[in-house]
């Protein structure tokens, strides 16, 4: 098995865990699988460009990035001109430059054009083109494919069970995509009702989750997805913890709306947690909460929606983290650091840790510090912010002139700056 390695100045030892033994209680370090959904808001229409008339993000420059999407320890970016940028941990080809090793600037993905969405989890990448057509690189793309080919794929390749998708979601163990005609498509592992089809039978072919035909926005989580319908927030799969956020412990086959929640215009999804953007700005999330990702300085699971952040844009929940741009531009983050040393929230003003038991022998023993911010923290010198993304051990921000800022561990080049060393405070990327 591959062990990757820190990069000088770090302070953060390596983390790695092969794809049979990613479940989280076997392999907590890997804790941000990106399962946020990609960050193009709000959704182009097909003919458009990858950037929508009334988004945000008002780029000019030929470099400058519309879109983010980060994984265990790589971040790729969209540009203006629909191609895409990608840096970091490179071991499963999930940067797509025909590689496989760690690049600390960004490179190339492919040959890759007219993209116009942009996702990411775990060591892979996905795109959608602007036909409709997906494209993915990096670990399992072989078994995307189908056509039992190398495990990982270091360029881009095409999905041929994906057409006609607007916007893709990835988990650990499923997909889900909003197609052009506003329905939900989803495949993969359905051991707890994931794919909403009313069964636990896994499917390779993407299946239209129920009820589902107007979708505006779409998360997925480990074993469980949410979505967005005309203002309301339905979930589905693995219940436990108040993932589907009704207080119900029974796992949902099919989409449920959650009771109560006020009408919202945005959902993203994390590892086992879940927040809607309300449409007076109120951020409410709801779901497992053991590393504070909730947000309401509990570590108690979140049965139902909670109330956490007012004024709000944008909320992208990923992993055990979370952060929310405000209504000022300015940006929030909360949940698990992820390394052993606040870096990604340094300035929590209740910084907590976790120790969680392990067995040595026949004794059991408190692991390692994990720390945790459980309250929304400003993020450091950001103003003009678009959209925030967190990954395991850094985060990255795409401000409205389309600029790229990092923070956080560089232990595998995460903060595209080639300069080796950790930053509490964010450093530019330089995208070609």
């Amino acid at each position: 098995m591959f062990v990757p390695r820190a990069r000088p100045g770090t302070r953060h030892a390596p983390i790695y865990c092969d794809a049979v033994a990613r479940v989280w209680t076997a392999c907590a370090a890997l804790l941000a699988c990106a399962c946020d959904p990609p960050l193009f808001p709000p959704l182009p229409p097909p003919e458009s460009s990858p950037v929508p008339a009334d988004s945000p993000i008002i780029a000019n420059e030929l470099g400058a990035a519309v879109a983010l999407a980060a994984g265990n320890f790589h971040t790729c970016a969209a540009l203006r001109d629909a191609t895409v940028r990608c840096w970091g941990m490179g071991a499963a080809g999930q940067l797509g430059d025909g590689g496989a090793i760690q690049r600390n600037t960004p490179v190339r993905a492919g040959d890759l054009a007219d993209v116009v969405d942009l996702t990411a989890e775990g060591n892979r990448t996905c795109a959608v083109r602007r036909g409709g057509d997906v494209w993915c690189w990096g670990h399992g793309a072989s078994a995307e494919i189908g056509d039992h080919g190398p495990t990982d794929r270091t360029r881009p390749v095409h999905i041929p069970v994906w057409q006609g998708v607007r916007r893709l979601a990835l988990a650990m163990d499923h997909d889900c995509a909003i197609t052009r005609d506003a329905r939900v498509l989803c495949r993969g592992t359905n051991t707890r009702g994931s794919l909403g089809d009313g069964t636990t039978d896994p499917r390779d072919v993407p299946v239209p989750a129920r009820g589902l035909t107007r979708v505006d926005d779409l998360g997925v989580g480990y074993a469980f997805s949410c979505a967005l319908q005309a203002g309301q927030v339905l979930c589905w799969g693995w219940a436990e913890d108040g993932r589907c956020g009704d207080a119900s412990s029974v796992d949902h086959l099919v989409p449920t709306a959650i009771p109560g929640l006020p009408p919202a215009r945005a959902v993203s999804v994390g590892f086992d947690h879940a927040c809607a953007v309300h449409l007076d700005g109120a951020v409410r999330c709801w779901g497992a909460n053991v590393f504070g990702q909730v947000g309401d300085g509990s570590v108690q699971a979140s049965l139902r929606p909670t109330l956490v952040v007012q004024s709000a844009q944008l909320v992208r929940a990923a992993g055990h983290q979370t952060t929310a741009v405000l209504s000022d531009r300015t940006a929030l983050g909360w949940g698990r650091e992820g390394g052993d040393s606040p870096i990604l929230w340094p300035a929590c003003a209740d910084p907590q840790e976790r120790h969680p038991a392990g067995r040595r022998g026949a004794v059991w023993v408190a692991g390692p510090a994990e720390p945790y911010c459980p309250r929304p923290t400003a993020l450091p010198a950001l103003s003009e912010v678009a959209v925030v993304t967190s990954a395991n051990l850094h985060a990255c921000a795409l401000l409205r002139g389309g600029q790229v800022w990092c923070w956080g561990s560089d232990a595998y080049g995460s903060l595209g700056d080639a300069a080796p060393g950790d930053q509490t405070r964010p450093v530019q990327v330089e995208l070609r």
